[in-house]
């Protein structure tokens, strides 16, 4: 069976339904770190990247006999086009059925400008588009392709600020996002431990509690920013650098041994994943298959 088309197109997603909270969300009150809040005017969330109100692109993969596959990934304005201009007039008439071989194709194509960032999204949709299809065809879903399920249940953790109303949700562990960064210096270290105390005390030691920097922070921050929350028995310590920064992901290991680290949402090929197994820089890999 044979790719017949291969179409690309963003799409507006509609809002999420809400409903007005018992009391006033902490979200409200902070803002996650990221890189860019190195330069002030884009700390706290006062100018928030363009990036965020882009569309999200999907991708709709049609094989010879009319099944299609369906994908979706982030970023619609830069990714769509990669899609129709780029990938799809030469994975027309591929096989539907050589996954591996298509997404090698794609990332061998985008060799002149780098088979990450944007790219990656790019393939990324039109990837989990082309397994939709597969088991649509085989008449089996996704999963059981990839392996089958390797438990009956999954232990989940609940991601923000508002840790009660996680808590009276059912959640037995849950994620704090990093608001302060380099950039605010000891002031920023002294806020985020409050933070950190202060969800501590609300749920308790027998919950547990990470902390996601999202890349904002550098391995120097990183590494007083483990050692002053160490009081407090953080699960790992997430996305504390820029992906690209290996060197500084073998330094934080070198000298915080005793934390478990995790992160690879911004990794976006296997190269990086096999380097920090090879040497044991982190303890938890976090793919993101839509990123």
């Amino acid at each position: 069976m044979k790719i017949k088309e291969i179409r690309a197109f963003q799409i507006d997603l509609p809002a999420r339904p809400t409903t007005q909270p018992r009391t006033p969300s902490r979200s409200r009150d902070y803002d996650l770190c990221r890189p860019i809040n190195r330069y002030e005017n884009f700390r706290s969330g006062q100018a928030s990247p363009a990036y965020n109100n882009w569309k999200r692109p999907a991708c709709i993969v049609t094989a010879e006999d009319g099944t299609w596959g369906f994908g979706i990934s982030l970023y619609g304005p830069p990714v769509v086009p990669i899609i129709n201009d780029h990938f799809a007039p030469h994975l027309i008439g591929e096989n539907v059925m050589a996954t591996e071989k298509l997404w090698d194709m794609m990332v061998r194509l985008s060799s002149a400008f780098g088979a990450g960032g944007l790219t990656s999204y790019a393939i990324s949709a039109v990837d989990c588009a082309l397994w939709d299809l597969k088991g649509k065809l085989l008449g089996k879903p996704v999963y059981e392709l990839l392996g089958g399920p390797q438990k009956e249940r999954i232990f989940c953790y609940a991601s923000g600020f508002d840790q009660e109303w996680y808590m009276e949700l059912g959640f037995k562990a849950t994620k704090l996002f990093a608001p302060w960064g380099p950039a605010e210096g000891l002031e920023g270290l002294r806020k985020l431990e409050e933070l950190v105390a202060d969800t501590r005390d609300k749920i308790g030691y027998d919950v547990e509690l990470a902390l996601d920097a999202w890349t904002g922070f550098d391995p120097e921050h990183t590494v007083r920013v483990v050692e002053t929350l160490r009081p407090y028995k953080l699960k790992w310590m997430e996305d504390y650098l820029p992906a690209e920064d290996l060197v500084g992901y073998e330094a934080v290991r070198q000298r915080v041994p005793w934390q478990t680290l995790a992160t690879g949402e911004h990794w976006y090929l296997p190269t990086p994943f096999a380097a920090a197994a090879g040497k044991r820089l982190v303890d938890i890999f976090q793919p993101d298959v839509l990123w």
